[in-house]
């Protein structure tokens, strides 16, 4: 089966974006910066005070305000500045092969990537899991990086059915971790 689209500068960035939030590392991480760091700072002059001389009514407003705000959008903000910094390197280098014209080829044994300047070939027993979200098809092939195939990419909804059972049906016969989000 193949598979011809082109890969643009978002689909990476979006890539990018499912990869960091959705590891289990990186939940941790963001669990930790939205909500105990700033629960310091907020507990920070119960502490340094000893709560001896408690801070004033409008100070402990403004403390739960900015918790508060914190809270609700660090997230937002997280995604915004990984989008940014991801974009900003995508700018800076020449990026040949990572997007642009991509081909994906299917086969019973491997899958290939083929663009103007690369070739890559990962066999079915190397593949480390597969993720239909409701834009993509990632088909991991290391811990870190996977083949993106935007959902855009299909003609029809009835060759992206076509695609997904021919997937399915590799996955388990190579009993490949499959996930779908949609």
């Amino acid at each position: 089966m193949k598979i011809e689209f082109e890969l643009t500068k978002e689909d990476y960035i979006n890539f990018n974006l499912y990869h960091f939030t959705g590891s289990a590392a990186q939940k941790r991480s963001i669990t930790t910066q939205r909500y105990i760091l700033p629960l310091v700072v907020v507990a920070a002059p119960f502490i340094t005070t000893g709560f001896s001389s408690l801070p004033s009514r409008d100070s402990l407003l403004f403390v739960t305000i900015f918790y508060a705000i914190w809270v609700a959008f660090y997230l937002k903000y997280y995604k915004w500045r990984l989008a940014r910094l991801i974009g900003n390197k995508l700018d800076k280098g020449k990026n040949k092969g990572i997007l642009g014209k991509q081909s994906i080829l299917l086969s019973d044994t491997e899958i290939v990537e083929v663009n103007d300047y690369n070739e890559i070939k990962t066999q079915w027993d190397g593949v480390e899991g597969v993720v239909e979200t409701k834009d993509y098809f990632y088909i991991y092939n290391s811990a870190v990086t996977a083949y993106v195939i935007p959902i855009r990419a299909f003609v029809s909804m009835e060759a992206k059915e076509e695609f997904r059972k021919y997937l399915t049906s590799i996955i388990n016969n190579y009993n490949i971790e499959n996930k779908i989000e949609l």
